[in-house]
């Protein structure tokens, strides 16, 4: 019994390690509603990876781009090889189900890093925080082994409505934002509190560069 108990524990510990070794996953981004972006699936393999198979599954709102001809905007990175073919097909329960092979059985470059590019659209009204399921992963082997990594969940959040030189967050550009800068500098002020809105130029500092910035859009400069 204790020979079985120890045999059970180190196949979990195996299979947990292989999880760790070989995934694939989108990382968490921000979208805006009727935004266009791309975003990077990514695949770690521990050994050489010929190909895979994913089911993605997206929230309502959000769809991967489709051309003229009715393909899915799914391009591979310079990781693949020039045998390796990447497509993708819409499935009965809302997945598309994305699939990269090669006739050659060459492997993908590298262990670690973007395997594909995918140009996802949101719809006018998306908005809140979503998430991207990607389930059923399969990764075959140089060797004819198959991996079966754990299923992953990509975090998505519309990014923050921001208004060039709106530092108070209010909707409007006016003498009330020109004044909290002037404060900031002159230290009466956190530009902390501002989120970000109170540095105008992004260059990582709060100065007059910014003030003058706000004066002149107030002044239709």
């Amino acid at each position: 019994m204790k020979r079985s108990i120890i045999y059970i524990l180190s196949i979990l510990v195996a299979v947990a390690a292989t999880a760790a070794e070989y995934r694939l996953w989108i990382d968490d981004f921000e979208i805006n509603p009727g935004e266009t972006r791309t975003v990077s699936l990514n695949m770690d393999n521990a050994t050489a990876v010929t190909g895979f198979q994913t089911d993605i599954y997206l929230p309502e709102g959000l769809s991967i781009k489709i051309d003229e001809d009715d393909f899915y905007y799914i391009d591979l990175t310079s990781r693949a090889t020039r045998g390796h073919t990447i497509d993708g097909s819409a499935m009965p329960d809302g997945a598309v189900r994305v699939i990269a092979y090669t006739t050659d059985l060459n492997p993908f470059k590298l262990n670690t890093g973007a395997v594909a590019a995918i140009t996802l659209v949101a719809s006018a009204d998306f908005a809140g925080t979503h998430a991207i399921e990607v389930h059923n992963t399969e990764l075959a082997a140089a060797d004819g082994n198959q991996f079966y990594p754990a299923d992953e969940t990509c975090n998505i959040n519309k990014k923050p409505d921001t208004m060039p030189c709106d530092v108070d967050g209010n909707g409007e550009i006016d003498i009330n934002d020109a004044n909290i800068l002037i404060n900031i500098i002159l230290g009466k002020d956190s530009a902390e509190k501002y989120n970000g809105r109170a540095d105008v130029d992004g260059n990582g500092e709060v100065d007059v560069t910014d003030s003058n910035m706000v004066i002149n859009k107030i002044l239709g400069k």
